[in-house]
């Protein structure tokens, strides 16, 4: 009796390493948790103190502002299809979506070009006549 309870624990402990390689372990619940990824990206051409906001749609969404020099990333993403869209404030954005789809690795590049709308208050005194 007494080899076989070392035997089950020599088990328990191999089955413990084999997991933390490469399985996340198991929550005190008994739950294994979800593996999640990051995406990343910079929103270049944005005026100095302006920010843009970059969502992601599709299997999980969720929704982050760019720092002062336009980088972002959204963290724990779960494996699936994106479609990620940029928008700041009198600005245009290209591209206007970008899809990606997280398999098993972070994804990073995401870029966007801001370029200003030209807004009455942004043309030349007098240049600009309503209608």
């Amino acid at each position: 009796m007494r080899l076989f309870k070392m035997g089950i624990a020599i088990v328990v402990m191999v089955g413990a390493g084999i997991a933390w390689q490469g399985t996340p372990p198991p929550t005190a619940q008994g739950t294994t948790p979800v593996p999640t990824w990051s995406m990343s990206g910079t929103v270049s051409g944005l005026e100095p103190g302006s920010v843009a906001t970059v969502k992601t749609t599709g299997a999980k969404s969720a929704t982050t502002q760019t720092s002062a020099g336009g980088a972002w990333t959204i963290a724990n993403l779960p494996r699936g299809a994106y479609t990620v869209t940029a928008r700041a404030p009198h600005y245009t954005m290209t591209p206007a979506s970008v899809k990606r789809k997280i398999s098993d690795h972070n994804i990073s590049s995401v870029d966007f070009q801001a370029t200003k709308i030209a807004t009455p208050e942004s043309k030349q005194k007098g240049a600009y006549k309503p209608i």
